[in-house]
């Protein structure tokens, strides 16, 4: 288990990301001193972006001896696109709840195959799901 802590008014995040290398081409005309076409120029460059999926909460005590959580969470996926090439979806909301209190508010699931050749083929599936949880005290 992994565990973040912060206090009233300061935000906590947790998250994981890739940084993703990307090919941008830059392309220019040269032009003779009549204003014709010489020749294009392509240059390449290279452009990193970030993909994340991040949580983040900021926690405010509230009078009533309850604890108002601001939760934002954030997931990027890699597009395909060569012009837009993350994807980004976000969620925010707020919630109130009673200290010393779990609440669940989503789950991390990692999933991968194990494909092995040998004199014969074999596929295993393993799902590993963990929950994330707010406590406050």
């Amino acid at each position: 288990m992994y565990q973040v802590q912060t206090l009233s008014g300061s935000p906590a995040q947790i998250g994981t990301g890739t940084l993703v290398s990307l090919a941008q081409p830059y392309i220019t005309t040269a032009y003779n001193r009549y204003g014709q076409p010489l020749y294009l120029i392509t240059v390449l460059g290279q452009v990193f972006a970030n993909a994340n999926q991040s949580i983040a909460v900021t926690p405010r005590l509230l009078p009533n001896n309850q604890v108002q959580i601001d939760l934002n969470q954030s997931h990027d996926t890699l597009s395909g696109n060569a012009r837009y090439p993350i994807n980004t979806q976000g969620l925010s909301t707020t919630l109130n709840i009673a200290r010393g209190q779990w609440v669940t508010v989503g789950s991390v699931s990692q999933s991968s195959i194990n494909n092995t050749a040998g004199y014969g083929y074999q596929q295993s599936n393993q799902t590993t799901q963990m929950p994330i949880q707010i406590r406050v005290d």
